[in-house]
């Protein structure tokens, strides 16, 4: 069980990493890993209710990462938002140009 824990915590680790390096597609791998990872240490852990329990710091532990992960996620598609808008204003602008250097021919 504890093994279970550790390796969701690693996964957290790996997804941030992965976000910083705008590795997009690495987060969206290593957070379907953690989600399953998460969904089976939940399983574990209602199949063993009586025998087996997760301390409560590691809880709490695997809560706080899990806030900083959804908030990094939420700053990168933020940013990735901006830097798409400000392309697709480029990209107007530039149309705008080509079109009245077009005219003026």
């Amino acid at each position: 069980m504890r093994d279970r824990l550790l390796r969701v915590i690693e996964l957290g680790t790996l997804a941030m990493t992965a976000i910083e390096h705008k590795q997009y597609y690495q987060t969206y791998v290593v957070m379907r890993e953690r989600t399953e990872a998460i969904q089976a240490l939940l399983e574990v852990q209602q199949g063993n209710q009586a025998s087996v329990s997760l301390d409560l710091a590691e809880l709490h532990e695997l809560q706080q990462q899990t806030l900083a992960l959804q908030q990094a996620l939420q700053t990168a598609i933020h940013h990735a938002q901006q830097a798409l808008h400000k392309e697709l204003q480029s990209a107007n602008a530039r149309r705008i140009y080509a079109k009245q250097e077009h005219l003026n021919l």
